[in-house]
């Protein structure tokens, strides 16, 4: 692949915009049919996000947020764009990647091209939840069933619903996402889809496992995590339906061990740095329920390397509260008191209000285990105690819901 690089950035240089792009960078690089279909080889196959992104930015030599007088039109300039931003989203470079997005979603606005509009603002949905902005998330989703809307076609509106139900659960508004979730599924029925693909069907169990412990909701998310996973090809999809079904089994006291390892196993070779912290995250907390501690820790290490990198606020408060009872575990009652501050302050600024019950048994625990030498303090800083009683309903006390 190394010579198809540099003929595209010798093709650049030269100014032969278009050939570089047409011919070599989507024709030999992206590999697309003679259909048009482009079919991103260089990302589904050899996961080149870093190699890709290096070049798309020769095409523009005044910054990749300024268009450029190169001979490309501004419909393929626009396309370039939003390449740039799925490539710094799979790295990683998510604050980055917003800007240009959004120029690409004012194009499809102002061109009228209304599902590809739609598209592009979910995307940006995924981009805002992971850094902990919730009101942009939901303010974009909102858009997106806006645009889909507008462009008459059922598929998006159901996607786009989708989207907006997850950014609802992040904020703890568990009945009205699960009715979105509902609306869209119901959709999706009516052409063909038996459940949610992909990423909703993802976030759909998620929602379901996070608001019921009944043994009739956790076969049908196995059911659904099963399907999903014999009938997606995407690599990505496969350690989603990977992930749902280590923690269902985990739910009902079953081996995880194995899908764990599986779902861990595939989002790593896929390399895409935004999806990973949440693979590390569950599988830190199911080590930490069963006493774990060392396996836990290493996961909780490798999620935080990439949550503090990349600006996750998102999941930094997830973070926060695995690793505060890790640390109530190994009796270190200062990290653990100052990893639920850091934790409470963080749900308030986000909005990530699906901890709060979390955040409350925390400060429960934290109460019931620190030393004498801190009980004052933690009396002090501490909400009340809250009863037991009410997470009875959640499984395992303690356990993050994710």
């Amino acid at each position: 692949m190394q010579p198809l690089y540099r003929a595209v950035i010798h093709g650049c240089l030269a100014e032969e915009y278009e050939q570089a792009l047409n011919m070599v960078y989507k024709g030999r690089i992206l590999r697309m049919d003679n259909r048009g279909f482009v079919k991103y080889y260089s990302r589904h196959q050899l996961n080149a996000y870093s190699q890709d992104l290096t070049i798309l930015s020769v095409f523009f030599p005044l910054g990749w947020l300024k268009l450029s007088k190169t001979g490309l039109s501004e419909t393929e300039q626009i396309w370039l764009l939003v390449d740039i931003s799925f490539c710094l989203m799979s790295l990683g470079r998510i604050q980055e990647a917003i800007a240009p997005r959004i120029i690409g979603v004012k194009f499809y606005e102002k061109s009228k091209s209304w599902e590809f509009a739609s598209t592009c603002v979910q995307i940006l949905v995924s981009l805002y939840l992971p850094l902990g902005q919730l009101k942009q998330a939901t303010e974009a989703a909102q858009e997106a069933i806006k645009y889909a809307l507008f462009a008459d076609v059922m598929n998006q509106y159901a996607i786009s619903s989708s989207y907006l139900a997850t950014v609802l659960h992040r904020k703890g508004e568990l009945n009205e996402a699960h009715g979105h979730f509902q609306e869209a599924e119901s959709i999706l029925r009516l052409m063909s889809y038996e459940y949610h693909p992909s990423l909703s069907g993802f976030w759909y169990c998620n929602l379901l496992l996070d608001s019921s412990t009944d043994n009739t909701i956790y076969s049908e998310v196995i059911l659904r995590a099963k399907y999903s996973l014999q009938n997606c090809t995407s690599s990505v999809d496969k350690a989603l339906n990977n992930l749902t079904l280590a923690r269902v089994h985990a739910a009902i006291n079953l081996s995880a061990e194995y899908y764990f390892a599986q779902a861990v196993d595939k989002i790593q070779k896929v390399n895409k740095i935004e999806s990973t912290p949440p693979f590390y995250l569950y599988r830190a907390d199911f080590y930490l329920t069963q006493n774990q501690l060392d396996p836990a820790l290493a996961d909780l290490n490798s999620a935080w390397e990439i949550i503090e990198r990349c600006g996750m606020k998102l999941y930094a408060v997830d973070y926060l509260l695995i690793h505060g009872r890790y640390s109530l575990a190994t009796a270190d009652f200062e990290t653990a008191l100052s990893h639920y501050e850091e934790a409470k302050n963080l749900i308030q600024e986000t909005g990530y209000h699906l901890r709060d019950a979390e955040l409350d048994l925390f400060a429960a625990q934290l109460r019931g285990q620190c030393s004498e030498a801190y009980r004052h303090l933690v009396i002090h800083n501490l909400p009340n105690p809250v009863s037991y009683a009410i997470f009875s309903n959640q499984g395992q006390e303690g356990k993050w819901s994710g």
